[in-house]
């Protein structure tokens, strides 16, 4: 009744459009098989851990976990925000904006998470100590390997999300899944010859490396976004940022002994430094002058 009365341009009709529902029952179909894919490598990696290094390995595991999902909510919170935009640009075949979108998207999520990044991951230790008071055996290292898997996410949920406006997944779904399913068994093999707990997580890191540049190889083309011009605003504007604030971060960590004030001092340096090289290498100029113009209208605001 609401429908009928206030969209009169939707109208109820009794044929059946076989095509829509077998394109839907496609889509559903692959994203069951992605989201049953990720249930086997990251549940694999539980279960393997638990068999060959016992419950310390599984505490450490559920620490790191608990981290990721803090540090994931925050990111996922900007692009939840952008991703309706881009499945609408996508339908509306305005292709620039959507990749404009992607690229916002990407790099926004991504400077999001290296601002808590760099002190996380150089103060895992005393951040646990304060978090827990005794830190299990494995955490701090799983911890820091979490959050690099924090970051590669920021860059692959924004093109996931390009590929989801097109309804072609067949190909990305099938291609993704085997190259992070090969986790499991790589892992396996890793813990039963007697290897660290982590290991199964460097594993990690290094597929979701590959996939993301399956996905890349996948995706651009059928968006229409060009390699070359993908790399350029996002890999290219994310490296300038990352190289320094990471060896400033790196020389503290080296420099200072453990304790609050080189944990403060992280803090303060990573924030400082990762603003400025964020404004000044990070972004391109009309973006430069969007934020001048938001801080000079805050400052004379009257």
């Amino acid at each position: 009744i609401y429908v009928k009365k206030y969209t009169p341009q939707i109208v109820f009709s009794k044929q059946i459009d076989y095509t829509i529902i077998k394109s839907m029952i496609s889509f559903s179909g692959w994203t069951f098989w992605g989201n049953l894919a990720w249930m086997g490598y990251t549940k694999g990696i539980d279960i393997f851990l638990n068999i060959f290094i016992g419950p310390v390995a599984n505490a450490a595991n559920a620490i790191a976990q608990q981290i990721q999902s803090a540090v994931g909510t925050l990111s996922s919170n900007i692009q939840s925000a952008m991703n309706p935009q881009i499945i609408k640009s996508y339908s509306e075949n305005q292709l620039d904006n959507m990749h404009h979108l992607i690229v916002a998207n990407s790099k926004y999520s991504f400077f999001l998470v290296w601002f808590m990044f760099l002190p996380l991951f150089f103060e895992a230790r005393i951040i646990l100590q304060l978090w827990l008071g005794k830190v299990p055996e494995y955490s701090v290292t799983m911890t820091q390997l979490i959050l690099i898997i924090c970051l590669q996410n920021t860059l692959s949920r924004p093109l996931m999300t390009g590929i989801h406006a097109t309804g072609n997944i067949k190909r990305l779904q099938i291609v993704e899944s085997i190259i992070l399913l090969t986790i499991v068994p790589f892992s396996y093999v890793a813990l039963k010859n007697k290897m660290p707990g982590y290991t199964a997580y460097i594993i990690y890191i290094v597929m979701e490396v590959v996939a993301q540049l399956a996905r890349m190889v996948i995706i651009l083309p059928q968006i229409s976004f060009s390699f070359k011009f993908y790399c350029k605003d996002i890999i290219f504007k994310i490296i300038p940022v990352v190289i320094p604030t990471l060896v400033g971060s790196s020389l503290i960590h080296s420099l200072m002994n453990q304790g609050y004030w080189r944990m403060l001092i992280q803090i303060m340096f990573g924030s400082i430094i990762t603003i400025c090289t964020i404004y000044s290498l990070g972004i391109n100029t009309s973006e430069r002058q969007w934020i001048s113009s938001r801080i000079k209208a805050l400052l004379y605001r009257k």
